[in-house]
């Protein structure tokens, strides 16, 4: 395959009239190519101020011969200069990539012609090249920037309150305000509010914790991935990090192409690829936008990548390419020095394989498609492409979009600019033909909650909806009729961007039996089984403790108790009824440090009966 690289130096920088021209030229020639056989081609042809570091993709409409294009020769050259880019190719089914050996100088303007490729797939009659200029500023998004960014919607948060003597000392204090009924699973938090005591937390519905880890820095979007494993996101690091059952770590994830990881969003697809979401700091003349704009504004725009099994970068979207600045809405300051323009802060995949996003700076919900770029849609915001039915308000700095199984759209609405300021959930119905968005539901609290960042939604199995005000110190899980199967309060200023719920069960240490049934037992009596913990790491796991809330279930082990490594261990319980009836409980077998909660359950039950003639009935047994 032949696939020439030609980079063009930019000689001609102070003169405008110049510049004008050079421009002129380079849109006039910079790309021809057969847009039916290549359906997607990366960096945008024509684009400007691309990454240094950035790889090339160009995906066909057809299943790629993988023999035949390896055994094509690649020439990679320079233009003026005549010095040659090396690289590496990569073939997928339907994409190659190629790789710089290193990045590509800032200011060039590169030419890509890959003419032989297409005569490889039959295109005989066609000249088939594009061209895309490289950014002259790098490294732009400094400490100061970053926190300018985030600042709005993150604030710089408080430290953590201390608890009681059973929960490690930093432990964030979380009451649980009401209890009906709610759905069966686990929440998983990301809690900060300062620097000091940020942490992970997964709850079951009591409030109890099965899952705690004090982290050196604050952590967001803490989840369970379609794996089983956990994610979340580490701010010192400017990485998602993932942990396995065991709670080690497995593997991180991070941009490519030069490009700094954001805070909002990781999909791992059960393909084994990775969705996220990244920063693209520019310099732009926004004098020549808007009266009073800066000549060097620093606009941040939004990319969102599709790395593939070996984390190359098979799709690349980026805002400003398709997007202007001044979409940006109203409320966003278009002369100020650093423009965040879009904050895109979710990204779900549709059904139909194209992406759906949320951008809180536009107000705005955009469908893209992801075989060509495009966009399909837009929802909200300057660009609104639909007409509204049942719907009073309109949605502003919004979060968490997601599609729903029965085909609407579900989010969380900040509603900062609502009169007065109110948050909810709301779901429409999209007819994305006739272009008519149909509120079908919604969720305000009364009296109303209000958080002017973060917050999510999310529908569970069972037909309940998760709700997290964030801000406003409660997470509530709602029914579709407005009533409340659960509401969460933290007792202090700290918060989660968002809250998930899902089933889950550690497998560091664990219990050979899930439940212990004593049967009938007579009452002031007691029966004593014995249940063996099982460990699952080569590490040694100390035991600290079982918690439970019933009385007529207690523990004589006593404790701390080491497992070794891959070893075993048992503990005693005692279930002694002092009346009669049906007693269940569950058993929570804690490791804990000073600063992490690691938690296995075991669920026990019995009866409690009367005896009719205790002197001649052996009532207590030990097995």
């Amino acid at each position: 395959m032949l696939l020439i690289l030609s980079v063009w130096r930019r000689v001609f920088k102070t003169s405008l009239i110049i510049s004008i021209i050079l421009f002129s030229f380079t849109n006039s020639f910079a790309q021809t190519y057969n847009q039916t056989l290549f359906t997607y081609i990366s960096p945008k042809p024509n684009s400007t101020n691309n990454s240094p570091a950035n790889n090339i993709i160009i995906s066909v409409n057809q299943d790629l011969n993988i023999g035949s294009i390896y055994s094509c020769s690649l020439i990679i050259a320079t233009g003026n200069n005549g010095g040659i880019v090396s690289g590496r190719i990569i073939v997928k089914r339907r994409t190659i990539l190629f790789i710089p050996d290193n990045d590509f100088l800032p200011g060039d303007e590169i030419t890509v012609d890959f003419s032989e490729f297409g005569r490889l797939l039959g295109d005989y009659s066609n000249q088939n090249y594009f061209r895309f200029s490289v950014s002259e500023k790098v490294n732009l998004l400094t400490d100061v920037v970053i926190d300018e960014i985030y600042r709005d919607e993150i604030g710089n948060g408080n430290s953590l309150d201390a608890v009681g003597d059973s929960l490690p000392v930093n432990y964030p204090v979380v009451s649980i305000e009401k209890y009906d009924d709610p759905a069966d699973g686990n929440l998983f938090l990301g809690i900060f509010g300062g620097t000091q005591y940020p942490s992970l937390l997964i709850l079951e519905n009591t409030g109890n914790p099965l899952f705690y880890l004090e982290t050196k820095s604050d952590s967001y979007d803490f989840k369970k991935q379609p794996n089983g494993w956990l994610t979340y996101f580490d701010s010192d690091m400017n990485k998602y990090y993932a942990l396995n059952s065991n709670y080690e770590l497995v593997d991180s994830f991070y941009c490519g192409n030069g490009f700094k990881t954001d805070i909002h969003e990781l999909l791992l697809l059960s393909n084994n690829h990775i969705y996220l979401l990244g920063l693209d700091p520019q310099i732009i003349d926004m004098s020549q936008l808007v009266p009073g704009g800066k000549e060097d504004a620093m606009v941040i725009g939004f990319i969102i990548q599709e790395l593939d099994e070996n984390k190359n970068v098979i799709f690349q979207w980026r805002s400003l390419d398709y997007i202007s600045v001044l979409d940006a809405a109203q409320q966003v300051n278009l002369t100020a020095q650093v423009i965040d323009y879009i904050h895109t802060n979710s990204v779900c995949v549709d059904f139909d394989g194209n992406l759906i996003i949320s951008s809180r700076n536009l107000n705005e919900i955009t469908k893209i498609n992801r075989q060509t770029g495009e966009l399909i849609w837009r929802l909200g915001g300057k660009g609104n492409q639909f007409s509204f039915v049942n719907e009073e308000y309109d949605f502003y700095r919004q979060h968490d979009a997601r599609r729903l199984q029965n085909g609407n759209i579900l989010f969380f609405d900040n509603g900062n600019y609502h009169i007065p300021q109110f948050s909810r959930a709301v779901e429409y119905n999209l007819d994305e033909t006739n272009f008519v968005a149909t509120k079908v539901w919604e969720h305000r609290n009364k009296p109303d909650y209000y958080t002017g960042a973060m917050g999510s939604a999310r529908r569970l199995s069972n037909g309940n909806t998760l709700i997290n005000w964030c801000r406003a110190g409660f997470v509530t899980e709602v029914r579709g009729d407005g009533s409340i199967a659960l509401e969460l309060k933290f007792q202090s200023d700290y918060y989660s961007y968002r809250v998930f719920k899902e089933e889950w069960e550690t497998t560091l240490f664990t219990p050979w039996l899930d439940t212990l049934d004593f049967g009938e037992v007579y009452i002031n009596q007691s029966l004593t089984k014995s249940v063996v913990i099982q460990s699952n790491s080569e590490k040694e796991i100390t035991l600290t403790g079982v918690y439970n809330n019933s009385k007529e279930f207690s523990v004589s082990t006593n404790f701390p108790l080491t497992i070794p490594s891959f070893g075993q261990t048992s503990i005693n319980v005692i279930f002694s009824p002092v009346e009669t009836g049906q007693f269940s409980d569950t058993l929570n077998i804690r490791s804990d440090s000073d600063s992490s909660i690691v938690n296995s359950q075991v669920f026990a039950s019995g009866i409690g009966t009367l005896l009719s003639n205790a002197d001649e009935i052996n009532i207590i047994s030990t097995y």
